[in-house]
């Protein structure tokens, strides 16, 4: 059991949500790669069309089909997989889920779906419980 930053405990299944701002973008669209830093310091990569962020300019596109850049605060949904350790300072380690945003694709191929591994400290996820 671990212990996300509003002090739920959360377990293997939970459904979450993983906020950052994102420090570096490689590439452009819905697959440019994005480098995302947690409250805490952690440091999580995964493809741009698995994070939801506000509209605003830049090269990368969300799961919402809003491009952002460097400096925007994002949130990742995430599943937990596992955990490792108790409290705040366990280790999470979730699968991050998506298909490719609306007009990202040509109307000859299907979206693409994603599924990316993340590791990060407990304490700064936002627990959504699973229904």
């Amino acid at each position: 059991m671990a212990n996300s930053y509003t002090q739920e405990a959360y377990v293997v299944g939970d459904e979450y949500t993983l906020r950052g701002f994102v420090t570096a973008i490689s590439g452009t669209g819905a697959l440019a790669t994005v480098t995302v830093e947690t409250a805490i310091g952690d440091s999580i990569s995964l493809p741009a069309k698995q994070c939801h962020a506000p509209q605003t300019e830049g090269p990368a596109m969300s799961a919402d089909g809003k491009h952002f850049s460097v400096g925007d605060a994002v949130n990742i949904p995430a599943q937990v997989v596992s955990i490792t350790g108790t409290g705040a300072s366990a280790q999470v380690t979730s699968l991050v889920v998506t298909s490719a945003p609306v007009g990202a694709n040509t109307a000859a191929v299907a979206p693409a779906v994603t599924t990316t591994t993340i590791t990060h400290t407990a304490v700064v996820a936002v627990v959504k419980k699973k229904k």
